[in-house]
């Protein structure tokens, strides 16, 4: 194949999916689902907005594999980084579900007022962000506890929680981390934030 050609990209993508479903099907799963597909890149690049468009052109491929996914009841999520290229464009490319990345966990000069509003105009939702660093081992614990935290607010100022599905980043087994800790302040942000999934409205 030549991946030069978008036609080829988005056969070898319609490959990947159909051996994904396949060989999800025969574990026969009992407690985990297949949920939807979601493409690597967090930026779609199309003329004019993102980087090296000569390359990428995601425009040949998004919206094809996004037609085939909703050909087989599949969905299509993506993840873009804090006013990544195509944030606003994602309805039009097919995307089912899109929650941007405020990127204020690690970078507080990321104002998170600013990338709520942003959400709300693009029509996204947004993905919480935090990893190890949460935990109180860390020496910076209480600094990272209290920007996770403040998602949880601005996501209710906003009213971006109850109204939209959201979506979290965990690093590797940061949440996993918190429930196992022996550490009071660790259980108690654990239950806190459990206590904020589970009193989501949109779960009734």
């Amino acid at each position: 194949m030549d991946f030069a050609k978008g036609a080829d990209r988005v056969a070898a993508c319609k490959w990947y999916i159909d051996q994904v479903r396949r060989r999800f099907d025969e574990g026969n799963y009992q407690y985990v689902e297949l949920a939807g597909f979601y493409p690597i890149s967090e930026e779609i690049v199309t003329p004019g907005d993102g980087y090296c468009h000569e390359l990428k052109k995601s425009e040949e491929v998004i919206p094809q594999v996004a037609e085939y996914l909703h050909s087989i009841n599949q969905s299509f999520c993506w993840i873009p980084y804090n006013r990544a290229a195509g944030y606003t464009k994602w309805k039009e490319m097919g995307i089912d579900y899109a929650y941007m990345q405020p990127n204020h966990y690690w970078k507080p000069e990321n104002n998170l007022d600013s990338a709520c509003m942003k959400i709300n105009r693009a029509g996204t939702s947004i993905e919480f962000e935090f990893e190890a660093s949460i935990l109180s081992a860390d020496p910076h614990s209480d600094i990272y506890r209290a920007r996770m935290r403040k998602y949880m607010e601005y996501a209710k100022k906003h009213g971006i929680y109850g109204t939209r599905p959201l979506a979290y980043y965990q690093g590797s087994n940061a949440l996993y981390d918190l429930s196992v800790s022996t550490d009071e302040t660790d259980r108690e942000f654990f239950h806190e934030f459990c206590r904020f999934v589970l009193d989501n409205p949109m779960r009734k």
